[in-house]
């Protein structure tokens, strides 16, 4: 098995720099603002819901494409308005699900450990399980 072209020009070396530049950004615009607010959240949703209704038949053919030939209709029915439902549901909840809340934590051996700092020192978590954690190794000798 030959190694692949990554020779500076090759196509397979153009989609890695092409790849790494995407990833870039992404970690960029996530560490910009890792936890968009719930006025982000709503702003992009809505520009994908426009983008899926200003582009359907783009997206149509574009399934119609992968799968060698499928109905316009099948392809409306079952990709665009599933996806448009779905981001009507995520708006209709979003506040909702967006509310903090104090969730649950567990762990086992030294995760048991870290479980049962976390509960000491946060009041982050509702609970936590921590099963077969090493808590006090400091033992004297001859136990």
């Amino acid at each position: 098995m030959s190694a692949p072209d990554l020779t500076l020009g090759s196509p397979l070396e153009a989609t890695r720099l092409a790849l790494h530049d995407t990833l870039a950004l992404q970690r960029a615009a996530y560490f910009a603002q890792p936890i968009p607010s719930l006025a982000q959240r709503s702003a992009d949703l809505r520009r994908l819901q426009t983008y899926v209704r200003e582009h359907r038949d783009a997206l149509v053919a574009a399934v119609s494409a992968d799968f060698g030939h499928r109905s316009r209709h099948e392809s409306l029915l079952a990709d665009g308005m599933t996806v448009l439902a779905a981001i009507d549901h995520l708006l209709r909840h979003l506040r909702r699900w967006m509310k903090p809340q104090r969730v649950a934590v567990g762990g086992h051996s030294y995760g048991a450990f870290m479980t049962a700092n976390l509960l000491a020192h946060s009041r982050l978590f509702k609970a936590g399980i921590a099963r077969d954690g090493s808590f006090c190794t400091a033992r004297p000798h001859g136990d």
